[in-house]
């Protein structure tokens, strides 16, 4: 683990479009579904310039303090500081124990 110094895992710096890889990286995982969304929110067939990437993270992953996010993409994205930071974001701390289960939902306007 490599952390920045002055950087707190209890209360993370605001992002930055500098930022090309996560501080403290805990998990990775594939999205579990991929929507296009209307322009009432809902899920279409319909190619819309909206998508929702969600990701279920089960009481065995992710647990641990979760401060801060990336959307990784290109060759082996899925591995631990491979792939290009889409995007990046930073979050009061949700400490996920192997008690709970987590549902992330990035929406992404383009």
């Amino acid at each position: 683990m490599n952390i920045a110094v002055g950087w707190d895992l209890q209360n993370p710096p605001a992002e930055t479009a500098a930022q090309t890889q996560l501080e403290n990286e805990l998990y990775r995982k594939e999205f579990d579904t991929v929507n296009y969304i209307d322009g009432t929110g809902a899920v279409t067939a319909t190619r819309t310039n909206v998508i929702d990437l969600t990701t279920v993270f089960d009481t065995s992953e992710a647990n641990g303090a979760l401060v801060e996010m990336g959307l990784f993409g290109g060759t082996d994205s899925l591995m631990t500081t491979f792939g290009t930071m889409l995007n990046y974001f930073t979050m009061p701390v949700i400490n996920k124990d192997n008690s709970a289960s987590l549902t992330i939902v990035w929406r992404i306007s383009f």
